[in-house]
């Protein structure tokens, strides 16, 4: 794996197998633990792909697209920082270094779901997206999410926990239902070929590198079948 810091945000990246596209997956600044426990995944489902992980300082911050202030939480709003350093710095890396591996993934989980389908929309780059249980919950995201659209020819991977509706917290249990609105948009959006809804066992925090493996798995499928 090259571990390496571009312009401040820690990366990890690991070639997966032969070609494929590049998978840019958003990560809270743990080391490379969970990454490892993704490639594991994914060599073990025999996927061609290259992992691009990146490390977020403050998550809360650093994923939320806009400014959201709750009794247990506060977000800053600076999606749009990382959105531009994905764009300014990541991207043109990647392209740099697999020239042959010119098809785009977003993927995220929780809080990076949310950053990953809103840069999906924002800028048009991404052939697929996996958000699993992203945080669809989110202040103005319904509003937003039914005026966007997608990228021509695109595939979503949306996927959720079982239990996550069972949430003490209201907000958290509204999820649920969130996930429905989500799925019937991109159903209906003409520019994504395919929309896939998994519902998983257990609650939020159940094993996420392999619902995350299980995403880029399918996405990665769904394009070679296109």
């Amino acid at each position: 794996m090259t571990d390496i810091t571009l312009e401040n945000i820690k990366c990890h990246i690991e070639a997966i197998g032969c070609g494929g596209p590049v998978v840019f997956w958003g990560i809270a600044d743990r080391g490379d633990s969970p990454v490892s426990d993704v490639v594991s995944y994914l060599r073990e489902a025999g996927a061609n792909c290259v992992l691009f992980a990146f490390e977020a300082e403050n998550w809360n911050s650093d994923f939320s697209p806009w400014e959201m202030h709750t009794d247990d939480f506060d977000f800053a709003g600076c999606g749009n920082i990382t959105l531009s350093w994905l764009k300014s710095a990541a991207l043109p890396y990647a392209q740099a270094l697999f020239p042959e591996n010119d098809t785009y993934i977003i993927a995220g989980y929780s809080l990076s779901g949310l950053f990953a389908i809103w840069s999906f929309y924002e800028t048009k780059l991404f052939k697929g997206l996996v958000c699993c249980s992203g945080s669809l919950w989110f202040d103005g995201w319904e509003s937003y999410a039914i005026t966007a659209s997608a990228p021509n020819g695109s595939i979503v991977y949306l996927s959720l926990g079982g239990k996550e509706s069972d949430s003490p917290n209201a907000l958290m249990a509204s999820i649920g239902n969130k996930y429905k609105k989500q799925e019937k948009l991109c159903k209906a959006d003409k520019n994504i070929t395919k929309t896939v809804f998994e519902m998983n066992s257990g609650g939020h925090f159940a094993n996420p590198p392999k619902r995350i493996s299980k995403g880029i798995i399918r996405i990665l499928k769904e394009l070679q079948d296109q």
